[in-house]
């Protein structure tokens, strides 16, 4: 067991003094500053980083954080919920949120006047009215032969928040993640306004009988897509923000990439693209999880990294090595210091452009089950 001895510690005078004192810290604090050792970590062995967000964080105005990371190169791939991006496009089409005390308001005189509430801010009424229009008039313009997935998808919203109102879109994180060649997928795109407008959309194709082929988004489309970016990239980190769905679709992809891709001797066929050795492919390498659930209510947002590693969702030296930390906070108070670090540490990163490598990332995944099945047989695993 390795000791430290306590020091006193001092109220800090500025940024590099801040975040002395995490690294000096203990309980929650002290989980934060291990944090800037992992980051340094991540971004020292060029590790490819996804960040998951769950609930609605976009609303409080902490898009910004992500795009600040988009911009600097900090962020390859991101999985939120369609929350986020429904809230994303209120600041990108300028409908306003306001701040509010929620224990002043009174919720029967929002629901009269069609305002919404997330807490302690609330929506303009136009903000849901405007975000549906913007949604739908993209989807009625779109004339796809086939399904696609996610990513496509957000990517095409991005656009189309540039070509609305440039001006504006430099606050959205969609639009910068577009720009910046960042796919985004969104674990469960029907539960919020994008799923519920794009499904409207398609049932006015079918009643109005327009001449055209309805838009299909299918999350199924976004694994191969996921594994290929597994497969090709030389470690892999994953930053957590609440936990919840988006969490588990990043990490459910290592087991499914072990289990279900791989095979014995895999470089011999791919030694291009495929860096790593069959035993060290799937497990993230890295992990920081900012979340305020615990794990003794079971569920997938509080689970530790010790559970994680059961599942084979993280590497053991994650443990072993201290390479993932948990930070049981409000991400409104770690997530900022954790960027601010990043920014001011790390610096300026070149971005890996994953979205316009992903339809050769996804025939790089499709080719390795191939060859798996060719080798191994349909249910070397299971069928």
């Amino acid at each position: 067991m390795q000791k430290r001895e306590v020091e006193i510690l001092k109220v800090p005078s500025d940024l590099d003094e801040l975040f002395k004192t995490y690294r000096s810290s203990r309980t929650q604090g002290g989980n934060l500053g291990a944090a800037f050792d992992v980051a340094d970590r991540i971004y020292k062995n060029d590790a490819t980083v996804f960040l998951s967000v769950a609930g609605a964080v976009t609303p409080t105005g902490a898009g910004g954080y992500i795009i600040d990371m988009i911009e600097s190169g900090h962020i390859d791939v991101i999985v939120a919920t369609g929350a986020n991006i429904t809230h994303d496009l209120h600041f990108a089409l300028g409908t306003p949120l306001f701040h509010c005390d929620p224990h002043e308001v009174d919720d029967f005189e929002l629901q009269k006047n069609h305002q919404e509430r997330i807490y302690d801010v609330l929506l303009d009424p136009t903000c849901i009215s405007e975000v549906g229009k913007f949604i739908r008039g993209l989807v009625r313009q779109l004339n796809l032969p086939a399904p696609i997935s996610t990513s496509r998808f957000i990517n095409l919203l991005g656009q189309a928040i540039i070509a609305n109102d440039v001006s504006n879109a430099h606050k959205s994180f969609v639009a910068m993640a577009a720009l910046k060649g960042v796919p985004i997928y969104c674990s469960a795109p029907s539960d919020s306004e994008v799923g519920m407008n794009y499904g409207l959309e398609q049932m006015d194709d079918k009643i109005l009988g327009r001449e055209k082929t309805s838009l299909v988004i299918n999350n199924s489309l976004d694994f191969p897509e996921l594994a290929g970016i597994f497969l090709t990239a030389s470690k892999t980190a994953l930053i957590v923000i609440g936990g919840g769905h988006p969490k588990n679709y990043v990490t459910q992809i290592s087991p499914f990439v072990k289990e279900d891709l791989i095979y014995p001797n895999i470089r011999q066929n791919f030694p291009r693209y495929i860096q790593r050795e069959p035993d060290d492919i799937g497990g993230l390498d890295y992990m920081i999880k900012i979340s305020t659930d615990v794990p003794h209510f079971g569920g997938c947002s509080g689970a530790t990294e010790s559970e994680n590693l059961t599942w084979q969702k993280i590497k053991p030296k994650v443990l072993h090595e201290k390479d993932g930390i948990e930070i049981n906070a409000d991400y409104s108070l770690a997530f900022p210091i954790l960027a601010a670090y990043i920014k001011t540490n790390i610096g300026q990163r070149k971005p890996k452009g994953l979205f316009d490598r992903l339809l050769n990332l996804r025939d790089i995944a499709m080719e390795v089950r191939k060859k798996r099945i060719a080798v191994l047989g349909l249910d070397s695993k299971r069928d």
